[in-house]
């Protein structure tokens, strides 16, 4: 869940369950009306080397559409946030009171501690309708926090489960995913138990998705959202295991609502 505080138009990310630092990520080049990121950055640098007291420095790093500036000190990301604020093309006036509060609330700012999970924990998953579906950790990946996920194909009204519910409910599959919602907390850990299967039934193993994957796997399988809507129409079907078919719950719309679906809620 993203923190931030905003100065001008520009986004401080503050540190959360599973960011350690304050970070701005920006598009450095239309701020500054520059042709490239790089000469943006160069001007931010020339200006930041003007205040001789900055330390620590800035960590900076960009690419050809973004830039990102990061800092573990409070003092830092608020002098770039000023500095980017006053190269912007169209600088926001900020008054000395606002200035206060967004350096009061940088430095008082506590990183809230991460929810603690581990191999074996069973977490819930919030649907669209308010209801639940489950999933457990079974291992890990690349490293100890990034977690191996299956989905249980099981769907309640309620976050409590069971591990008799839970034996007879098929696994529908088994992601790498981030760790994002289990330390945020979106995925409620509600208890542990033995492993229902082994990393070695994982659906694309070289391939790690974003955590909340198994939300919108979730929301589509039981018909919340439809089936059909991402840029492949059969995404969700080659994430489920080998075992498992389509759904009879899935909503899949014809070419035409598909077209019309993406047009309005993704722009394209």
């Amino acid at each position: 869940m993203s923190k931030k505080i905003t100065f001008g138009k520009i986004d401080i990310q503050l540190p959360s369950e599973t960011l350690t630092v304050f970070e701005i990520f920006e598009d450095l080049a239309t701020l500054f009306e520059t042709d490239y990121q790089s000469e943006a950055v160069a001007r931010l640098k020339k200006e930041l080397n003007k205040i001789p007291a900055l330390k620590p420095k800035p960590t900076i790093d960009y690419e050809a559409d973004r830039t990102s500036l990061t800092s573990r000190s409070a003092t830092t990301i608020y002098c770039v946030a000023e500095c980017i604020n006053h190269l912007a093309a169209s600088e926001e006036q900020l008054t000395t009171l606002e200035k206060e509060q967004i350096m009061t609330t940088l430095k008082t700012w506590k990183r809230p501690k991460p929810q603690r999970w581990q191999i074996g924990d069973v977490f819930s998953i919030p649907l669209m309708d308010g209801t639940f579906m489950f999933g457990q950790v079974i291992d890990t990946y690349l490293t100890k926090s990034s977690p191996i996920c299956l989905l249980f194909e099981l769907k309640k009204s309620q976050e409590k489960v069971g591990d008799a519910e839970l034996a007879v409910s098929q696994v529908i599959t088994v992601l790498n995913i981030d760790n994002e919602p289990l330390n945020n907390g979106t995925y409620k850990v509600l208890h542990h138990m033995q492993c229902f299967m082994s990393k070695a039934q994982r659906v694309n193993a070289n391939t790690s998705y974003g955590g909340t994957i198994m939300t919108a796997l979730g929301n589509a399988y039981y018909g919340l959202e439809p089936w059909n809507i991402l840029y492949k129409e059969d995404y969700y079907d080659q994430l489920l295991l080998s075992n498992i078919a389509r759904p009879k719950t899935a909503q899949v719309l014809t070419q035409e609502a598909r077209n019309a679906y993406r047009n309005k809620h993704a722009g394209v």
